[in-house]
């Protein structure tokens, strides 16, 4: 009799929601920092962006768990996780010191390097669409050139523009706000004639549809493209949750779905390089 009893209330606490499946979903923090366009955020909300494109196709994938996100600069993301916090983080680039604190998941973040941005009707004036050396178009002093003081391009780039930094035909800008927006009004002003790509400049282009006016040249001292990582710490959390990703990211990356995410980020006739980089770089090492 009381076995039945017994019985009878669990029904009763299953069927009012007391005791239910996932009642005591764990959750899981995915920081993400104002960056375009990774993370396009107004004000401080998440809003759009590759990171938020990867956040929800993983999170379609983890339904057990509860998804929460919040903006921290990374700075902090990295002590945190440091700490052991239950955080998974879109997009770092590796470096011995990350990889001694942070476990990494498989490639899932490809980045096209810098390159010239220019007026596309003058394009003759830089030799065509052949990557250009930095040093060399430097050199021509009827090219005017967009430095900003708070942006770096790697040491062999930085190192190459401080040579000509104080030339007259070498302007230094040194606002970090609305960069990418400036960039291109000057651009197409006239008031400028190159500048190196930012994070996003193609992509923020497309937005304000101007693309059809600009075009972009490799760099031969910056050619490679770079990649990102998903980060969990390095404790044995941080080891289950990236195995968890590594299993999604490896059944998405073949999709061309995923390689969508990153088209925005190059003009159309760059794409068929984006493809073969994508191939090589994230593809290729989610099918290992």
């Amino acid at each position: 009799m009381f076995k039945k009893l017994f019985m009878m209330w669990i029904g009763v606490l299953m069927g009012t929601g007391f005791i239910q499946s996932g009642y005591a979903q764990e959750k899981i923090i995915w920081p993400y920092i104002s960056h375009y366009p990774v993370f396009i955020c107004e004000g401080e909300k998440l809003t759009g962006g590759i990171g938020l494109d990867i956040y929800k196709t993983l999170w379609a994938n983890m339904p057990a768990y509860e998804h929460k996100f919040i903006i921290l600069p990374i700075k902090r993301t990295i002590e945190d996780m440091k700490n052991g916090e239950h955080y998974l983080f879109y997009g770092l680039y590796k470096t011995p010191e990350r990889e001694a604190i942070l476990h990494f998941s498989i490639p899932c973040r490809i980045s096209p390097p810098a390159m010239f941005v220019i007026r596309k009707d003058e394009l003759k004036n830089f030799g065509g669409d052949a990557p250009v050396s930095l040093r060399e178009i430097l050199k021509n002093k009827n090219l005017r050139f967009l430095k900003f003081s708070s942006v770096s391009f790697g040491v062999e780039m930085d190192k190459i523009v401080k040579e000509f930094e104080n030339e007259k035909h070498v302007y230094t800008e040194h606002r970090t706000d609305d960069m990418i927006v400036f960039s291109l009004e000057l651009l197409l002003r006239k008031r400028v004639d190159y500048f190196a790509s930012l994070n996003g400049t193609v992509f923020k282009a497309k937005e304000l549809g101007i693309l059809d006016q600009i075009t972009l040249i490799p760099i031969k001292e910056r050619m490679d493209y770079e990649v990102g990582y998903i980060t969990a710490p390095k404790n044995e959390w941080g080891k289950l949750m990236i195995e968890k990703v590594n299993a999604i990211l490896r059944k998405e990356i073949p999709s061309e779905k995923f390689f969508n995410f990153f088209k925005p980020l190059l003009p159309e006739d760059k794409l068929p390089e984006l493809r073969k980089q994508y191939e090589e770089h994230i593809l290729k090492p989610a099918k290992e």
